[in-house]
């Protein structure tokens, strides 16, 4: 059977059949973890539900496009200045981004390396397109901040080989439209790759494709067979391959705009800078892979347990709605219907569907894809944060954990433990009958994490732990550390179904400037450690008003939070790079750009070199 796939990006997936020819792919290593098929059950009575991170419709890759931006356009654009594009101001896209090069100097990637637990490390070059072209590829407009649309690309590290050779499909992705581009979305990711090139063999082969901005279009000859990463020219596919063991992987690029809000990743031992670079920015992730246990289980509806059929019928809390095959009672009555619901890993209803299903699969995964992925959250999956997360440009910070299944949004505060918590879900045992350990990292913006506590800019205190579902600690290794302001807690080595890791950081009058990092391995989760934290800018300071293309002395600033002056005290104004646009610090004093607001920090020194500062937030309208 050829399953042709019909997206709708932020909803279901529909699916129907057509003929097509089999395939087969043939079995290199013993047992590969991103070679598992998608069952294929077209029969009467079928219900299948499967949790595979690799599926998600918010990591989808779709095909490069522009239109207008509207979800009812069914024509897309090959530059801003074509067709029903031309004239626009504000138009949709999403852009694969392309390599930076002569041609191509921002939204573009610029390097990708690996690094063998040896420590030499390979750098990668680039190779093609894949596609060459996609069907929906349009040139960018720096102008207007559009990025240019082109497709994955192919790029070979022999240093860093994997069971089936040394290519890597590299995907840097833009969604949103030039009317806002601080809020697009963005996608970083990584696959190890093997080119298939008759994937598909049928002579009405088309690749992923739009239908119009919000439906996509594309094969699905890998159903029940192989697994393929993404779809090119001529029926040829890149087969998704695990990584090699022991290597963490770098990937560069130049953005017009830098992200903003919070990541999520599929990686372990993060590490993630933004870096000013001229007018732009550039992101540079480093982190190994990771392995997501997932499962299937596909049978007749009635020989599920009672508890899953009633959840997954067409009235139950899961199932309305979900068959393959249209028509009346083909879509409600379970011996015609034939259903697929597919987990989504960070929706909140899912750690009851995998509490549901943990008897169906023996509390165990099928398999464990390796992913190399981070990406900013949606607006749904944001809607529960708080003002500390949601305000102000850039990105607060980033989760990442192996979890099949984790909890919508950055951590939750929790108000009457003081900590910031993180659920998380996976099966308790390996697909080899081996217990799983969970890795989980959160690295959060110091100011941020002081927003949440409203601290001063005094030392903390950090803790993490892992809270077993019963209520009592688990083991774990963790570590703690803070540079160059951002803070780092990480928990590993511990067991699921359902714990949550908690982070916890508290204050005293205790004054050090000493930076110390720890990595622990107990009989308990807890590693507690003070660490420095530099003074930081917080949410609630007093300010000041003032007008556009103002200059503001460093007197009058610090008089605004009432610091002290004695004679011959020197003043200092510093403030950070964010605020650039609104404001500008010219020795003392401090000129104002554009209206919105900056927070600088005034120093009073002494003569006898004691030192009193404070923030000052400047309110230009």
């Amino acid at each position: 059977m050829k399953l042709t796939r019909l997206f709708l990006i932020s909803g279901l997936i529909c699916s129907s059949f057509v003929m097509t020819s089999t395939h087969v792919v043939a079995a290199d290593v013993p047992f590969d973890d991103n070679q598992v098929p998608i069952e294929n059950r077209a029969m009467n009575g079928s219900l299948h539900i499967i949790s595979d991170d690799t599926l998600e419709r918010e990591v989808v890759d779709p095909p490069s496009m522009l239109s207008t931006n509207t979800q009812s356009a069914t024509t897309f654009c090959t530059s801003a200045e074509n067709g029903i594009c031309a004239g626009q101001t504000d138009l949709g896209f999403v852009a694969h981004l392309p390599k930076c090069d002569s041609n191509e100097t921002t939204d573009c990637i610029v390097s990708v390396v690996a690094t063998p637990k040896s420590g030499t490390q390979s750098s990668a070059t680039f190779d093609r397109y894949f596609p060459n072209l996609g069907p929906q590829s349009y040139t960018g407009k720096p102008s207007i901040k559009l990025p240019t649309g082109r497709a994955p690309s192919v790029w070979k590290i022999p240093g860093a080989p994997h069971v089936g050779g040394d290519e890597y499909a590299v995907v840097a992705r833009l969604r949103g439209s030039t009317g806002n581009r601080k809020a697009a979305s963005f996608q970083l990711a990584l696959a190890a790759v093997t080119v298939k090139t008759d994937a598909d063999t049928s002579n009405t082969y088309e690749p992923p494709h739009w239908t119009q901005p919000g439906r996509l279009a594309g094969p699905a000859s890998d159903r029940g067979l192989f697994r393929c990463a993404y779809w090119g020219d001529n029926g040829a596919c890149l087969l998704s391959r695990p990584f090699p063991t022991d290597v963490s992987y770098s990937i560069t690029v130049r953005l017009a705009t830098e992200p903003a809000g919070w990541l999520h990743g599929r990686i372990n031992d993060p590490t993630i800078s933004f870096t000013k670079d001229g007018d732009n920015t550039l992101v540079k992730v480093t982190a190994a892979p990771v392995q997501v246990p997932a499962f299937q289980s596909g049978k007749t509806y009635s020989d599920f347990p009672a508890t899953v059929q009633k959840a997954f019928a067409v009235d139950g809390p899961y199932g309305s709605g979900g068959s393959r095959q249209p028509g009346g009672a083909e879509r409600t009555d379970p011996t015609l219907r034939n259903a697929e619901y597919s987990l989504v890993s960070y929706d909140d209803k899912a750690f009851e569907q995998i509490a549901l299903m943990t008897d169906v699969i023996s509390d165990k995964a099928g398999w464990a894809p390796w992913i190399w992925r981070v990406r900013t959250l949606s607006d749904g999956e944001m809607s529960k944060a708080g003002k500390c997360l949601t305000t102000g440009d850039g990105v607060k910070g980033i989760v990442t954990t192996n979890a099949t299944i984790y909890g919508s949004g950055p951590p939750t505060f929790n108000a009457t433990t003081g900590s910031l918590d993180y659920k998380v879900a996976a099966p308790h045992l390996t697909r080899t009958g081996e217990v799983f350990k969970g890795a989980y990292n959160l690295i959060m913006r110091s100011d941020v994490a002081r927003c949440f506590y409203n601290f001063t800019s005094a030392p903390v205190k950090a803790e993490i732990s892992v809270i077993e579902a019963a209520g009592t600690e688990g083991k774990a290794t963790t570590s703690i550390k803070e540079e160059n302001g951002w803070l780092t807690l990480s928990a590993s080595g511990f067991s699921h179904s359902a714990p949550t890791v908690r982070a916890k950081l508290s204050q005293d009058a205790v004054t050090t400037t000493t930076l110390a990092t720890t990595t622990t391995t107990s009989t308990t989760s807890t590693t507690t450690t003070t660490v420095y934290v530099p003074p930081v800018l917080t949410t609630k300071q007093t300010g000041i008003q003032t007008k556009v293309k103002k200059t503001i002395s460093g007197t009058s600033l610090a008089k605004s939070v009432s610091l002290s002056i004695p004679k011959n005290a020197k003043i200092t104004v510093t403030m950070a790079s964010k605020y650039a646009k609104k404001c500008k610090v010219s020795g003392t004093s401090v000129k104002t750009l554009a209206k919105g607001t900056c927070v600088v920090k005034v120093t009073v020194t002494t003569s006898t070199k004691k030192k009193t500062s404070k923030n000052v937030t400047i309110t230009v309208s």
